[in-house]
């Protein structure tokens, strides 16, 4: 395909130091869309810090149901111990010291 010269813009770099000048040649379309080009980067990258904030907000969010639902159920633990009896408690208790005999005593 060929292009014609009236759509092809020539760009020229220049150094500091002027010793040499680079010159570029771009189709004018390119440089008439440049804006355009820029503002679609600076959206993706919006949509992406949108993202992560939006993921970071519900991470910390579920954090925090989790420590809450955590405090609830050592409250529920904490509860429940109380209505055991205490001759309850006893006799688990002397249950556990025989078996822990026994298996000294196999030792």
């Amino acid at each position: 395909m060929k292009v014609n010269p009236k759509d092809v813009s020539t760009i020229v770099i220049l150094s500091k130091n002027k010793q040499s000048a680079k010159t570029i040649q771009v189709r004018t379309k390119h440089i008439v869309n440049l804006k355009f080009y820029a503002l679609s980067l600076v959206g993706v990258v919006a949509l992406l810090v949108g993202a992560i904030v939006l993921l970071r907000s519900n991470i910390k969010q579920q954090e925090v149901e989790r420590q809450s639902e955590r405090q609830l159920l050592l409250n529920q633990i904490v509860h429940l111990k109380g209505q055991i009896p205490a001759v309850l408690q006893a006799q688990s208790e002397k249950t556990r010291l025989k078996a822990t005999f026994r298996q000294l005593k196999k030792n």
